[in-house]
């Protein structure tokens, strides 16, 4: 898995973006492809118990928080060239906004990471393979990478990563549905019926996330020898 650092998120991202309530919370949770995000840290503070996992966290504390800086001006240059793929005025006024919630996020996940991976939150997992037990956890998150992120065009890569998410989960969530033009992805489709094929149930779900343009649902996999509550 190529490294993907695009984005921090946080608690309220998440709670929006996968329609997260506060019952699943409960749950062994694992964020895939994470990043330098504060999710983790401020889920653990609440003392809920999430895993995150992402190459990047093979790397030391301080060349992390160098990568992470590049990685917040590289994405205000994405922005501001793709301005028109985003609503502005719901999740953030401006650019100048974005960027500051990114850094502060980011500034909370730096701050953690050090006793988060002592503590085994944090791990240096790359897709599409993980060396958790299957159905290690209840939820599998993942924003911003399976398709949109660097593979994205990549489809065998995308199904053996959603299948090896749906080994270690019970349930997987995905989010955003749109490639890195803006576009409901091309893949979707086939890795549905791939997946239904597989004797996965799968779900498109509206979400309230709506930063991007035609980005208000999430991918819903579960698979079926697993009961969910």
């Amino acid at each position: 898995m190529k490294n993907h650092w695009s984005w921090s998120h946080s608690l309220k991202n998440y709670l929006l973006m996968f329609d997260l309530t506060t019952e699943e919370f409960d749950r062994p949770i694992l964020d895939v492809a994470a990043g330098p995000s504060s999710f983790n840290s401020e889920m653990h503070y609440q003392g809920y118990q999430v895993t995150s996992c992402d190459p990047l966290y093979a790397k030391p504390a301080n060349e992390i928080e160098t990568i992470t800086t590049a990685m917040i001006d590289e994405l205000g240059e994405k922005v501001s060239q793709q301005s028109s793929q985003f609503n502005w005025g719901n999740e953030f006024s401006n650019l100048a906004e974005l960027l500051r919630q990114q850094r502060d996020m980011a500034a909370i996940f730096c701050r953690d990471f050090p006793e988060g991976l002592a503590q085994k939150r944090y791990c240096a997992e790359s897709l599409p393979r993980l060396s958790f037990e299957d159905f290690q956890f209840s939820l599998a998150l993942c924003a911003n990478f399976i398709f949109d992120g660097s593979l994205s065009d990549d489809i065998q890569f995308q199904l053996d990563s959603i299948h090896e998410m749906c080994r270690v989960a019970q349930e997987v969530r995905i989010y955003p549905l749109l490639d890195q033009h803006g576009r409901i992805s091309p893949q979707l489709g086939l890795i549905m019926s791939e997946l239904q094929l597989a004797d996965y149930g799968v779900e498109i779900r509206q979400v309230s996330y709506q930063f991007f343009k035609h980005g208000n649902a999430m991918l819903r996999v579960f698979s079926r020898r697993c009961e969910l509550t």
